[in-house]
C-alpha cells in the first residue's frame, strides 16, 4: 500500500521539485489537485466498473478508507481561502504522517506478513532492476512534462496552474492508468484499490511541502473553484458509498465517471 502509493505518485513527487526550482508553483499545485480529482473520480470509476465493484474489507477497509478521506480532504481545505501558508503546508504533513503511523501500527499488530514468493515469479535481483527502471523512466517523463506543460502555458496564454489540472495530471496518473489495466486477477484489484486511494493521499503530503517551500496566493483561484468543489463533493460521495457497502458498487462507479465529465 504505502510503497506501491509512494512509487507511483513519484511524476507527482518529481513535478513538485521541478516546478520550485523553475518558479512555477502553480503547476504543481494545480497537478496534484487534478491528480488526485482524477483518482477519486475517472480511475476508481473505471475500475469499480471493470471488477463489478471495488470492495474495502479486511485490513484496508471502511476506517482506512475514512481516514484516507479524511487526509485527502485537506487538500482542498487548506486552498479554500485562496493561499496557501506554510502552517497549512506543516498541518497537511502531520495529517498524513498521522495516517500513515495508523497503518503501519496496524499491520504490525494484525501481524501481516508479505505473501511467499510464488513459482515463477522473478527474483529480488530482477524485481529491483525493474523498479529502478521504473523509477528512472517515471523521473524523466516528468522533467519533459514540466518543461512541456510551462511551455504550453506560455504559448497559449493560460494560467499554469490550469495545465497542471487539466493536462499535466493526466500524465502524472499514467502509472495509476497502467495499474487499472492490468488489475485482472482479485489480488492485483486489491493492490490497485489499495494504491488508488493511497496515491491520492500521498498528494496530501506533496501539497504540504509545497506550502512549506512556498507559500502561494491564488491570483485566479475562480479558475479552480469548480474542480476545488467537485472534488470536495467527490470525497463525501464516496465516504457515503464506503459507508452503506464497504464498497464502491459498478452503479456508484458510473457517478464517479458522472462527476469526471463535469470538468472534462
Amino acid at each position: 500500500f504505502i510503497i506501491l502509493a509512494f512509487t507511483s505518485s513519484l511524476p507527482e513527487a518529481r513535478v513538485a521539485l521541478n516546478s520550485l526550482v523553475e518558479g512555477a508553483v502553480a503547476l504543481s499545485i494545480g497537478n496534484i489537485l487534478g491528480a488526485t480529482t482524477i483518482i477519486l473520480t475517472l480511475i476508481i470509476g473505471l475500475n469499480s466498473i471493470k471488477h463489478k465493484s471495488m470492495p474495502f474489507k479486511g485490513f484496508f477497509g471502511r476506517r482506512e478508507v475514512f481516514l484516507s478521506l479524511a487526509t485527502i480532504l485537506g487538500q482542498v481545505a487548506v486552498v479554500f481561502d485562496g493561499r496557501i501558508t506554510p502552517l497549512e503546508g506543516w498541518i497537511l504533513i502531520l495529517l498524513y504522517f498521522t495516517f500513515i503511523f495508523y497503518i503501519v501500527l496496524k499491520s504490525k499488530k494484525s501481524g501481516r506478513k508479505d505473501p511467499v514468493r510464488k513459482r515463477g515469479e522473478s527474483s529480488l535481483p530482477m524485481l529491483l532492476t525493474k523498479t529502478s527502471i521504473g523509477v528512472v523512466a517515471l523521473v524523466w517523463s516528468a522533467n519533459i512534462l514540466v518543461e512541456k506543460a510551462i511551455e504550453l502555458a506560455a504559448i497559449l496564454s493560460i494560467p499554469q496552474i490550469l495545465v497542471g489540472l487539466f493536462m499535466l495530471s493526466v500524465g502524472t496518473n499514467l502509472p495509476e492508468i497502467a495499474l487499472l489495466i492490468r488489475s485482472n486477477s482479485a489480488e492485483k484489484e486489491k493492490l490497485a484499490a489499495g494504491n488508488f486511494i493511497g496515491s491520492a493521499t500521498f498528494n496530501t503530503a506533496l501539497l504540504g511541502f509545497l506550502a512549506i517551500s512556498a507559500p502561494y496566493e491564488f491570483t485566479n483561484f475562480s479558475a479552480i473553484v469548480t474542480v476545488v468543489l467537485v472534488l470536495t463533493i467527490t470525497i463525501f460521495v464516496l465516504a457515503s458509498m464506503v459507508a452503506n457497502n464497504e464498497k464502491i458498487k459498478a452503479t456508484e462507479g458510473d457517478i464517479q465517471l458522472f462527476f469526471f465529465v463535469l470538468l472534462a
